[in-house]
C-alpha cells in the first residue's frame, strides 16, 4: 500500500481500528447510496420514530444484514409505488442493493400557482384506476387525452408516470419533456422526470434539470432532496450538503431529516457539525429505532465512544435485539473492550440467519480473552452455519494462523478466499499488542512453495490495505516462509512495522528488498519514507531520487511530495529545492490533498501567506478531513490580515481535534510529517 494512500486514509484518526472488512469495499466515509438510505427513516409521529431500516454494518460492498448472505449488486430488492388520490400526488420509493433511492423526505406538491386548481375529472379517473393497478385503464384515459390541448401536458406527464413504473425510461423522459413543452410546471414533472434519466445513467443531465428549476423556484423542498439525492449518488456529498441543508432550513426538522443531513455533513468533512446536530436528537431520543440509527452513523463514522450511550439506550430499550445487541458489541470490540463485549454476546439469540456473524464476531472477542478452545468452537460452528460462505472459512483460518498451524490455515484461507465476493466480512484479528520485536531477515533463498508463498502474499496485500496490521504481517511472514525472494512481503512487512512501532525493523526489511530487486521503483520510495520517519533525510533524499530515476518519465505524484517532505527537512539549499518537487507533485496530480498542503506549508514557512492560503484552501477543499491544514490556513488568514476568518478555523481546527483524538491511537512518525500543523 502506498504512503499517500496511507495518509490518506489515516485522515481519520480512530481509523486504525476499525477492523471488520468487506472486501471489494471502503469503510470510511458513507457512500451516497447510504446516505440517501437515511430518507427511508419515515416516522408516523413526525420524525420522532424510526420504523425498520436497514441492518447494515458498513456501508460497503454492498450492505448485508448480520446473519445475512451478501446480495447481488445492483439487484433491485423491492418498488414500492402509491398514489395520493386526494391531491394527485405521486411518490416512489426503489430499494437497490439494500439501500433505498430516492424516497422523498417530504409530501409532493404542485407549485402555489397551480395549488388551488382541481384536477379533471379524467385525471381524477386515470390516478385512481392507477392506484387500483387497471395500468391499462389509466394509460387509455390518457392517451385519449393527448389531443385536447387543454390537457395534453397533463396527459404526457401521467403516460411518462405510467412508463417510469413499468421501467420504459427512455419513453418516459419523451413524455416528460412534451408535458414541459407544453407547460407542465408540477413537482411531479421535474421527480419523475429525473428519476428517469438517473436510471438511464444520464445522472449530470438530472442536475441539470432540478438545478434550472431551482434557480427559479428555490423553497421547493422536495426538489431539493430529490438534488441533494442524485450528487450523493454522484459521489458529490458537499454539492448535496447545500441542498439538504435548504430542506433543513425550510421545514419542521423532523428525525428523518436531521439523520440524513448529519450523514452528509459526515461524508463532507464537516464532523463536529453532524456532531452539533446529533447530539440533542440523541438526548430527546425515546425511539430504539432512531437511537439505533444515530449509533450506527457514529459507528461507520468511527466515533466509537460516542456510539456508546445511543446504542446502549437502543439496547436497553429493545432488548434483546438482535441488530443493537451486535453494533454495540461491535462497538466494544472497536475500543478493545472484549470483556464487555462478550458480556452482550451472551445475552444475544440469533437466529439461523445470523448465526454466522455472531459466531465469527464470538469466537474473534474470545480469541482476545485468550479462550483459545471457545473460539474455536464458535468459528467452527460460523463455519457449520454457512459453508457456502467465505466468511467464516477466512476468520477461522486466521485462527490458525494465529495459533501456528499454517497447514490448517492455508486449507481454510483458500477455501475461503474462492468464495468471496463483495460483502465478505472478516473481523478476527490478531493480538493487536503485537509488534515487530525479534522479527528477523529469512535466511535462505530457495522457494519451498511458491504458488502458496503468493497467495499469502496477496491475501496479506486485502487486509493491509484495510489496515488489518498485525493481520497482514503474519501472511506476509507466511509468504516468506514459502519463498524467502518473493518481493511483496519485504515491501509490506517494510510498511506495517513503523505503523506497529518498529521502523527499524521496517527499514531492514526493505533495504533486503532493494537489496534483491535493486531496479524496483516502489521499494526504493518506501525506503525512504521509513527513513524520512527516522530522520535520516540524506539517505531518504537519496532513495527517493533512485525512485524517481527507476520511475520513468512519467513517475507517481507521491514520489516527488515525499521527495519534497524530505527536502523541506534538510538545509537551506535543499529547503528551496523542496518548492520545485511540491510543484512537481501538483503538476502530476492535481486532485493530492497532500501536495496542495505541503506546498502551503512551505509557502508559509517562507513568508508567502497569500501562496500559503490559497494552497492550503485548496487542499481543504480536496480533502475537508486533513485536520492540519485548517491549523495552518489559519495562520495564513491571520497573516492577511483576515482574523475573523482564522479565528473561524481555528475553532474548527479545536473542534475537529477534539472529535477524533479520544479514540486514536499515537500516530506514527511519518503521519505527524503530513498530518501535523
Amino acid at each position: 500500500m502506498m504512503p499517500e494512500d496511507r495518509a490518506k486514509h489515516r485522515r481519520r484518526r480512530g481509523w486504525v481500528r476499525a477492523r471488520w472488512t468487506f472486501f471489494e469495499g471502503r469503510m470510511p466515509s458513507p457512500s451516497g447510496a447510504e446516505l440517501c438510505g437515511n430518507a427511508a427513516i419515515a416516522a408516523e409521529d413526525g420524525g420522532s420514530n424510526v420504523p425498520g431500516t436497514d441492518a447494515a454494518l458498513f456501508a460497503a460492498g454492498g450492505l448485508a444484514s448480520p446473519g445475512s448472505p451478501p446480495l447481488p449488486p445492483g439487484r433491485p430488492l423491492k418498488t414500492a409505488l402509491w398514489f395520493r388520490k386526494q391531491c394527485g400526488l405521486f411518490r416512489k420509493a426503489i430499494l437497490t442493493g439494500g439501500v433505498i433511492v430516492g424516497l422523498l423526505a417530504v409530501p409532493m406538491r404542485v407549485k402555489a400557482a397551480d395549488a388551488q386548481k382541481e384536477p379533471a375529472a379524467w385525471e381524477q379517473q386515470a390516478r385512481a384506476a392507477l392506484e387500483r393497478g387497471e395500468v391499462a385503464e389509466a394509460q387509455n384515459l390518457a392517451a385519449q387525452k393527448l389531443s385536447d390541448p387543454a390537457s395534453a401536458a397533463v396527459a404526457h406527464l401521467l403516460l411518462g408516470v405510467l412508463d417510469l413504473r413499468q421501467q420504459r425510461h427512455s419513453t418516459a423522459v419523451t413524455h416528460f419533456e412534451a408535458a414541459k413543452a407544453l407547460g407542465e410546471q408540477r413537482e411531479e414533472l421535474f421527480l419523475c422526470w429525473s428519476e428517469s434519466l438517473q436510471k438511464l445513467g444520464r445522472l449530470a443531465e438530472a442536475c441539470r434539470l432540478l438545478e434550472k428549476e431551482l434557480e427559479q423556484n428555490p423553497s421547493l423542498p422536495a426538489l431539493n432532496s430529490r438534488l441533494a439525492d442524485l450528487y450523493l449518488a454522484l459521489g458529490k456529498p458537499r454539492q448535496a450538503l447545500r441542498y439538504l441543508e435548504e430542506v433543513y432550513r425550510q421545514g419542521r426538522p423532523n428525525a428523518a431529516v436531521t439523520l440524513r443531513l448529519a450523514s452528509a455533513r459526515f461524508a463532507a468533512g464537516q464532523d463536529y457539525r453532524a456532531v452539533e446536530l446529533l447530539e440533542p436528537l440523541v438526548g430527546a431520543a425515546s425511539s430504539a429505532n432512531l437511537l439505533l440509527q444515530i449509533g450506527k452513523l457514529y459507528f461507520r463514522n468511527l466515533l466509537y465512544r460516542k456510539a456508546l450511550i445511543p446504542l446502549q439506550r437502543a439496547w436497553e430499550l429493545s432488548k434483546p435485539s438482535y441488530e443493537a445487541g451486535m453494533f454495540l458489541a461491535l462497538t466494544f470490540f472497536q475500543l478493545g473492550e472484549y470483556a464487555s463485549c462478550a458480556g452482550f454476546l451472551d445475552q444475544i439469540k440469533p437466529d439461523a440467519a445470523e448465526e454466522l456473524d455472531y459466531r465469527t464476531l464470538k469466537g474473534s472477542v474470545l480469541a482476545r480473552l485468550g479462550e483459545w478452545e471457545r473460539a474455536r468452537r464458535e468459528l467452527e460452528r460460523g463455519v457449520e452455519a454457512a459453508a457456502d460462505r467465505a466468511d467464516g472459512y477466512l476468520n477461522l483460518g486466521l485462527f490458525w494462523m494465529e495459533r501456528g498451524d499454517r497447514e490448517k490455515a492455508w486449507e481454510l484461507l483458500e477455501k475461503g478466499s474462492w468464495l468471496m465476493t463483495p460483502g465478505t466480512k472478516v473481523v478476527y484479528t490478531f493480538d493487536p499488542r503485537q509488534t515487530c520485536d525479534g522479527l528477523v531477515l529469512p535466511k535462505g533463498d530457495v522457494a519451498v512453495n511458491k504458488d502458496r508463498a503468493r497467495f499469502f502474499a496477496d491475501l496479506a496485500e486485502r487486509f493491509h490495505k484495510v489496515h488489518h496490521w498485525t493481520s497482514a504481517l503474519e501472511l506476509f511472514r507466511a509468504a516468506l516462509e514459502a519463498d524467502p525472494r518473493l518481493k511483496a512481503p519485504y515491501a509490506g512487512i517494510g510498511l506495517i512495522c513503523p505503523e506497529l512501532g518498529n521502523p527499524d525493523v521496517g527499514r531492514s526489511f526493505l533495504a533486503q528488498g532493494v537489496d534483491l530487486y535493486p531496479a524496483a521503483a516502489d521499494l526504493r520510495f518506501y525506503l525512504g519514507t521509513v527513513l524520512s520517519a527516522l530522520g535520516r533525510h540524506e539517505e531518504a533524499l537519496s532513495s527517493f531520487l533512485k525512485a524517481l530515476e527507476l520511475g520513468g518519465p512519467n513517475p507517481p505524484a507521491r514520489h516527488w511530495l515525499f521527495l519534497g517532505i524530505a527536502q523541506a527537512a534538510g538545509n537551506k539549499e535543499k529547503h528551496a529545492e523542496a518548492k520545485v518537487s511540491f510543484l512537481r507533485a501538483v503538476e502530476a496530480d492535481p486532485q493530492l490533498a497532500l501536495a496542495h498542503y505541503e506546498l502551503g506549508k512551505w509557502h508559509l514557512k517562507n513568508g508567502d501567506p497569500e501562496g500559503a492560503e490559497k494552497s492550503l484552501q485548496q487542499a481543504i477543499e480536496l480533502d475537508p478531513h486533513l485536520v492540519g491544514a485548517y491549523y495552518q490556513l489559519g495562520i495564513a488568514c491571520r497573516r492577511n490580515g483576515k482574523s475573523e476568518r482564522a479565528r473561524e478555523l481555528m475553532a474548527v481546527f479545536q473542534q475537529k481535534k477534539a472529535l477524533r483524538e479520544p479514540s486514536s491511537r499515537a500516530v506514527p512518525a511519518q503521519d505527524r510529517l503530513t498530518r501535523e500543523p
